[in-house]
């Protein structure tokens, strides 16, 4: 189940657990402001410090809670899936990023999807 290429086509991929796992071990991070909208700048170390990308804190959405559609924690948390069943990246305004698992599925959850491909070798 991989929405990004669905949508988007191939090269593009949702992140697989491992490539979380590269951001959270590899790379720093900081809590800004990107054209209004909070999030987590991800910067690479080393050779690859001239590499970033921003995160919106794009909270989650639900329809699930007593049959009523929310957002929730808009603007101070993020998720994104990764393509590994039940894994996901998450961050706060005070918490760096990390990569999460449910032992119990949260698809309903509605996390937003952060597409990726593979960088030409």
């Amino acid at each position: 189940h991989d929405a990004a290429t669905a949508h988007l086509g191939v090269p593009w991929r949702m992140p697989t657990s491992a490539d979380i796992k590269g951001l959270v071990n590899k790379c720093d991070t900081t809590w800004e402001s990107c054209n209004g909208v909070w999030g987590r700048r991800v910067t690479g170390r080393g050779a690859y410090s001239s590499k970033s990308i921003f995160l919106p804190a794009a909270g989650y959405g639900s329809d699930s809670y007593d049959g009523y559609d929310i957002l929730g924690q808009l603007g101070s948390r993020g998720h994104y899936w990764s393509s590994t069943q039940l894994w996901f990246l998450d961050f706060s305004y005070s918490d760096d990023i990390s990569n999460q698992s449910y032992n119990y599925t949260h698809s309903e959850l509605g996390f937003p999807v952060r597409p990726v491909r593979d960088s030409a070798q």
